[in-house]
């Protein structure tokens, strides 16, 4: 992680809702970083996304995430218009969390720029 990130990570921690120590990175894509923690001693958990200007967290009890995963994402400004960065965060057989990220450009159709 870059100094530029850790300071991303620095501000999230400056928010103290999310349990001491819980917080780290865990993927990162195109120029965003995904964090992992949890909240209430460890009974929610998070998937957080952010790109040092807007931060995105989904948060969810442990119980029904281990089900279905966490799922976030960020719309943000790039090259050639708009792109949105997805992560979803799913937990192995002994509750680990594991990243799975993408990053899109979203465009619009040759209808909608002509109006």
């Amino acid at each position: 992680m870059s100094a530029e990130q850790q300071s991303w990570q620095n501000e999230i921690l400056v928010s103290a809702v999310y349990d001491s120590g819980s917080l780290r990175p865990i993927a990162e894509e195109d120029g965003t970083i995904v964090w992992f923690a949890t909240r209430d001693g460890g009974d929610i958990v998070c998937a957080i996304i952010s790109d040092g200007e807007t931060t995105a967290p989904a948060c969810r009890e442990r119980d029904v995430a281990i089900m279905r995963g966490l799922q976030t994402s960020l719309r943000r400004e790039v090259d050639g218009g708009e792109g949105l960065v997805e992560a979803q965060i799913l937990f192995d057989a002994e509750g680990d969390p594991a990243a799975l990220t993408s990053h899109s450009l979203i465009t619009r159709s040759s209808d909608d720029a002509d109006s």
